[in-house]
């Protein structure tokens, strides 16, 4: 029950108004969007979870890359010195 002040001059102080929750269950096209709704919701929940590990993964491969790149650059100017 939601209670709603309506102040004014003739209305009630008060209005009340009441909600039935709905029984989606006994109709079974409603049964039927529900489920493929929850299964979408499903899908993309394990989608953004591949996702997250996937840019784990590029991230560590970025970085081993990046240390890869700065030993290859210092081996560059070790070997640039060792020739003068």
């Amino acid at each position: 029950m939601v209670l709603i002040r309506r102040p004014g001059p003739g209305r009630p102080t008060f209005s009340a108004s009441f909600s039935i929750p709905v029984q989606h269950a006994k109709i079974p096209a409603v049964t039927s969007l529900l489920e493929i709704h929850q299964q979408k919701l499903q899908w993309i929940r394990q989608a953004q979870g591949d996702n997250r590990r996937l840019i784990e993964n590029l991230q560590n491969i970025n970085r081993e890359l990046n240390a890869d790149a700065l030993q290859l650059k210092l081996c560059i100017i070790y070997n640039s010195k060792l020739q003068e």
